[in-house]
């Protein structure tokens, strides 16, 4: 009684019993009024994934079938495990309302061939990895006594389809040692049988042919069983005992309806001892269950050679043997029950009842007084002491001949109070599975605590259950294994509300995969006895830590930010680096990043952090010391360049292909639907709400509970599954992305928003507000101080040393913009010997150098006075940066590093061509590819350039031909030119490149200081098709290339735009307005932005409604529509006060426009650059020019370049 109340109470709608079988596993979810035979029945199956080594619920090109129970013997443990989580995996989906610590679970199973250590191990599985919280093993001899119910001793037989075993059951507890397991012998022996008679018979048809009314077991010369005599009754004639299946579902008013309505269940049913003969049999045919066709079969039918029955019968003398209290043992030879799926088999039993009466029955009773009677309270622990003195062999040589065999041999009597268990099987019925009704009648007694205890003999009968099950599985069989610990705990303390949701069902036509715990293969070496309170005691701390360090985090006060890495700025940025580390100290005490893994939900934390913290320094310095824990914990630094990568929203360096996320918001939302058990109608509809995908994921995964505790995800896994999805391709391509992201979201921990931050990456839509030149500031001083920390006697790093460390890491990254080799390099060289080991390398381009706009011939002679400087032609084109390699590839990479090689293959050929006759072996050319007309031999606008295929370009079907003209020699001969004057780099490219006309040519360039020369060659550009003219410094330290950087020492002068602010303007595309009049049905005017280097952010200019033509606005309402959202980004910065500032739809930001306008002023409605005069910069009557297909978000015109613009007008300078 002490034992129930420590139980919780669970509804019995949630229960649920497994019974696994070598071929099928038999389960129920729910238990009705009246118990009823198993819901569903599906192979023993699981399918191992031949790369990941996981198991998943289906098949697939790349999976191992796996049959964890063969021969009745568990012989894959994390097969089986997998099953377990496969069967509550179904039944979560079917039933998502039900959370999993309102489902006990109870495994019905042959623990005869089970060994302690699987139990044990399956045992952890589910407390631990499925986090069940009422679960127990009810042996299956013990489940067919409970549903017989007419007696505590009995022998159960269970003949399943590869194997038999044979079990006595005394007081209630199943006998293991005293048990026998025959392998190899079952409903395989007659299917083999059957099959050599009967070759052309499908596998079905031997199976319906086994079960079908026809077919019963007769040998060569023997009459049938229907036309024998038996002397004795199969069945037990004692009606008086209580049957605990009548008590659990009956009361007294109800059992006599329940009678007569049996009488008429009996009168339909054919009674199975009295089978027909032969000769007697008027149908000759069975049923084929897969055609329902009828098969048509000879007399010769019944005939056959069995050794099965000897076997069974031989077997169950020999158990029985081993039961040394005679008393026992004959209460065992009158209570035999024979279960299974070979036993549903017409005929079956009867013959084996046949054979033991004819082999092993005496006429008359012997002496049944033992030792064992004698000693009642004992007789159980007195037949194991005398079973482990002797061998099997000699078991019969401690008494005489006589009392080695029964008097009386009969068979259970089925209880009469569950009629749909005694229909024919092709009617839903089996007595055979009767195992199941035990484990229903059981599973009513723990899990619900013992609701029926108004009958007395139920409760005494009760009690000896329920101290079973309190004393777990060792109870049954004979092990020691307690599992109180891990029971109550679990029992008495719920989970915390914050892990407590519904299931995430997963849909039935994935494959899904089913982690297994990380401590698997460990737990072969590990016993749950002695350790559990230690292990409990660990689990809980860690649950604990785990706990505080979520909830601790730092808020700091916003400031204003530098604009340079002074050593003024490197001296606060030291400050807030040590208070930075300290905080860091104190939060992750006793949590040290693990040298092997590093949580996912660290590097989300620190993202947390870095969203809502404005203040550039202060997130440089969280970044970096993030950085130097990494570099301190690490024997290697692959964790950190992932961890950068995954900071910046990339998977890569830009120039690698096949590494673009941005998943669409279709496929997104079907994922995010699967993984979490969400309609996409009710995932659209808080999409609306909230104007976030991974806000609605994150609240997703915070309103479910997963059904099993997956892995937790790291870095590793993460970015490893991030860039598969980035390369998948193909057909299949969409529901393998949708795979993996399910099992990512599952596994995702709600507590640290891995779910919210997971889902933006997929979009490639982070935005936290860190930059790439943050990343770097960040690593520099990391590795400052990681240096630092390993001298002997460590020193305080001076603000000199770190502004010098943050100018060699941008220098370096500007001629190899690959953060692997950077980290590695720095890593194993030093910080401050990077610029030795960094060098431009052919086939990593490097960010072109960009001119600063000018607005007259003044401003261009006032910057370059007394300097000498060359102008070129500036070409309407399309920035090509060209690398030749060494083995003679060639690849064309554009201004954003991006591989155009597939795009351009008549470039290639080009510059293959003129390689042919020259000699250099490797080189990178800054060129300006533009649409030349062959014919007329002329420059074409670039629009036409934009008609030319993006993909799956073949150089035959090219119509816009394109010619090259090179401006620029950067690399040649494995030289790097990057530090040589323009004068040397040009005379370089002059003396070893020739032209091809058409083709290949230079950049066309005259030298003057003259203001008449220079308008005179301004004028010439225009007049060939040119924009205008570059004007750059020639001779000196200041006509360096300088990578990635828009220089003074570089001007660009076009004639249109002398009159307005110099230069056209590329900005981003956020929103628009519903046009009216003849725009009507399509968009009217855009609203526009610049782009915040800092942040990030995106910082209204304008509204633009001007330079369209009604062909434009159609083809830009059908590019953008698709890609309106209900809500504004929350990087979006515009007035929220104004409605004059809010568009009619707002976008995803995809595209810019190439604007020009006349005149930029301060604005209290626009945002661009609001932090540098406490009002916003607009644009004055805008125009549009162009899409800028070729320029991504971040190469739009920044706020800073806007400011710029707009303090360069006369009229501010004034």
């Amino acid at each position: 009684q002490a034992a129930h109340k420590t139980m919780p109470l669970y509804k019995e709608d949630n229960f649920l019993i497994i019974q696994p079988g070598s071929k099928y596993t038999l389960f129920t979810f729910g238990l009705k009024d009246s118990l009823s035979p198993p819901q569903f029945r599906i192979p023993t199956i699981v399918y191992k994934d031949n790369n990941s080594n996981q198991y998943l619920s289906t098949a697939s090109d790349n999976t191992t079938a796996i049959y964890p129970i063969q021969h009745g013997k568990i012989v894959e443990l994390d097969a089986f495990n997998a099953l377990i989580q496969t069967v509550l995996s179904s039944v979560i989906q079917q039933n998502p309302v039900i959370t999993i610590n309102q489902i006990p679970l109870l495994i019905i199973a042959p623990t005869l061939t089970w060994s302690k250590r699987q139990l044990e191990y399956i045992t952890k599985f589910v407390f631990e990895t499925l986090e069940i919280t009422a679960f127990n093993v009810l042996d299956l001899s013990l489940g067919a006594t409970f549903s017989f119910a007419n007696t505590v001793n009995t022998l159960v037989v269970n003949i399943a389809e590869d194997n038999v075993q044979i079990v006595p059951v005394i007081g209630y507890q199943g006998i293991k040692f005293a048990g026998e397991y025959i392998p190899g012998k079952g409903g395989v022996t007659l299917d083999e049988e059957l099959k050599a008679k009967f070759p052309n018979y499908t596998p079905q048809q031997i199976e319906d042919l086994k079960l079908s009314g026809i077919f019963e077991f007769l040998l060569e010369g023997e009459e049938s069983i229907g036309d024998m005599n038996l002397d004795v009754d199969m069945d037990a004639e004692d009606a008086n005992e209580f049957d605990v299946a009548k008590a659990l579902t009956t009361d007294d008013g109800e059992q006599k309806k329940e009678t007569e309505e049996k009488k008429t269940e009996e009168e339909e049913e054919v009674d199975e001892t009295q089978l027909k003969s032969n000769k007697e049999l008027e149908r000759n045919y069975f049923i084929d269950s897969s055609t329902g066709e009828k098969v048509w079969v000879g007399k010769d039918r019944f005939t056959t050679d069995s050794k099965l029955i000897g076997i069974v019968a031989g077997g169950i003398y020999k158990t029985l043997l081993r039961i040394n209290d005679l008393d026992k043992r004959q209460d065992c030879y009158d209570n035999i029950i024979i279960v299974g799926a070979a036993a549903s088999v017409p005929g079956l039993k009867h013959k084996i009842y046949a054979h033991l009466l004819h082999e092993y029955l005496v006429k008359e009773p012997v002496d049944k007084t033992t030792n064992g009677a004698a000693n009642k309270q004992n007789e159980i622990n007195a037949a194991i002491a005398k079973y482990q003195q002797m061998d099997d062999a000699q078991d019969g040589d401690s008494q005489s001949a006589m009392s080695q065999v029964p008097y009386r041999i009969r068979y259970a009597k089925p209880s009469d109070y569950f009629p749909e268990w005694k229909k024919p099987k092709e009617k839903g019925g089996s007595w055979h599975d009767c195992f199941f009704l035990g484990g229903e009648i059981y599973a009513k007694q723990i899990f619900s605590g013992g609701s029926h205890h108004h009958n007395k003999e139920l409760f005494v009968g009760s009690d000896i259950i329920t101290m079973a099950q309190q004393q777990s599985i060792a109870r049954f069989f004979g092990g020691t294994a307690s599992l109180d610990a891990a029971t109550k705990r679990r029992a008495s303390s719920p989970p915390s509300p914050k892990r407590e949701s519904t299931a995430s069902p997963k849909s039935p036509n994935k494959s899904n995969p089913l982690t297994l715990p990380d401590s698997s293969p460990k737990l072969k070496k590990q016993k749950l006895n002695g350790d559990d309170k230690d292990k409990d005691k660990d689990r809980e701390e860690e649950e604990e830590e785990d706990e505080a360090e979520s909830k601790s985090g730092s808020s700091s006060d916003s400031e204003p930010t530098s604009k340079s890495a002074s050593e003024k700025e490197a001296k606060k940025l030291i400050e807030l680096s040590e208070s930075q580390q300290k905080q860091s100290q104190q939060e992750r005490s006793g949590s040290a990043l693990s040298p092997l893994k590093i949580p996912y939900s660290s590097l989300i934390d620190i993202m947390e952090k870095i969203e809502s913290e404005s203040s550039r320094l202060k997130i440089t310095a969280i970044i970096s010391q993030y950085f130097l824990e990494i570099l301190q914990q690490q024997n290697d630094v692959s964790k950190l360049v992932k961890i950068v990568y995954l900071f910046i929203n990339r998977l890569g360096p830009d120039y690698e292909p096949d590494l673009e996320l941005g998943l669409g918001e279709t496929l997104l939302v079907k994922a995010i639907s699967e993984g979490y058990g969400r309609t996409p109608a009710k995932i659209k509809q808080d999409l609306k709400e909230y104007g976030d995908l991974g806000i609605v994921a994150q609240k997703s995964r915070s309103g479910q509970r997963t059904m099993f505790k997956p892995t937790s995800l790291d870095v590793d896994t993460v970015f490893d599954n991030l860039t598969k999805i980035a390369k998948s391709t193909g057909k299949d391509s969409q529901s393998k992305k949708i795979g993996i992201i399910n099992k990512m979201l599952t596994a995702c921990d709600a507590k640290h928003n891995e779910a919210k931050f997971l889902i933006r990456s997929l979009e490639n839509k982070l935005r936290i507000g860190l930059a790439g030149p943050t990343i770097l500031v960040g690593l520099a001083q990391a590795f400052v101080n990681y240096e630092n920390s390993k001298q002997e006697k460590p020193k305080k790093v001076s603000p000199e040393k770190l502004a010098e460390a943050e100018n060699i890491v941008k220098e370096a990254y500007t001629r190899i913009p690959n953060y692997q080799i950077l980290i590695e390099n720095a890593f194993q060289y030093g910080v401050f010997n990077l610029l030795d080991h960094c060098k431009l390398t052919p086939g990593i381009p490097l960010k072109p150098m960009l001119a600063k706009p000018t607005k007259s011939m003044s401003e261009v002679l006032d910057r370059f006075q007394d300097e000498k400087f060359t102008c070129e032609y500036k070409y309407d084109g399309e920035r090509a940066q060209i690398h030749l390699l060494p083995n003679g590839d060639v690849r064309v990479y554009s201004r954003n590093s991006e591989d155009m090689s597939q795009r351009y293959p008549d470039l290639i050929s080009i510059i293959k061509e003129f390689s042919k006759t020259q000699e250099h072996t490797s080189l990178i050319l800054d060129c300006e590819a533009v649409a030349w007309d062959r014919i007329n031999k002329k420059i074409l606008p670039f629009q036409v350039l934009s008609t030319r295929k993006r993909k799956d370009v073949n150089e035959s079907d090219i119509t816009v031909h394109i010619c090259l003209f090179a401006f620029d020699l950067l690399y040649y001969n494995d030289e790097s030119l990057l530090t040589r004057s323009l004068s040397e780099r040009r005379s370089i490219m002059f003396s070893h490149l020739q032209p091809l006309e058409g083709k290949f040519q230079f950049a066309t360039s005259k030298d003057s200081t003259s203001l008449e020369v220079l308008q005179q060659f301004l004028d010439q550009s225009v007049h060939d098709s040119c924009e205008g003219l570059m004007v750059k410094m020639l001779e000196g330290s200041e006509s360096y290339y300088e990578p990635s950087k828009r220089s003074r020492n570089w001007l660009k002068l076009k004639k249109d735009y002398l009159a307005g602010v110099g230069d056209s303007l590329d900005l981003v595309v956020i929103g628009a307005y519903n046009g009216k009049g003849k725009r009507t049905g399509t968009y009217g005017g855009f609203l526009l932005a610049s782009y915040n280097q800092d942040t990030g952010d995106l910082e209204t200019t304008c509204k633009i409604g001007t330079g369209f033509s009604d062909e434009m606005l159609t083809q830009l309402y059908e590019k953008l529509h698709t890609s309106e959202t209900a809500k504004p980004k929350e990087y979006f910065v515009y007035d929220k006060t104004n409605s004059n500032a809010v568009p009619d739809v707002w976008f995803e930001p995809t595209m810019l426009f190439e604007v020009l306008t006349a005149d930029l002023s301060l604005s209290p409605i626009y945002k661009a650059a609001h932090g540098e005069y406490g009002k916003g910069i607009s644009l004055r009557f805008p125009r549009f020019l162009r899409i800028r297909d070729d320029k991504g978000i971040e190469d739009a015109t920044s706020s800073t370049e806007i400011a710029e613009f707009y303090e360069r007008q006369a009229h501010v300078q004034n």
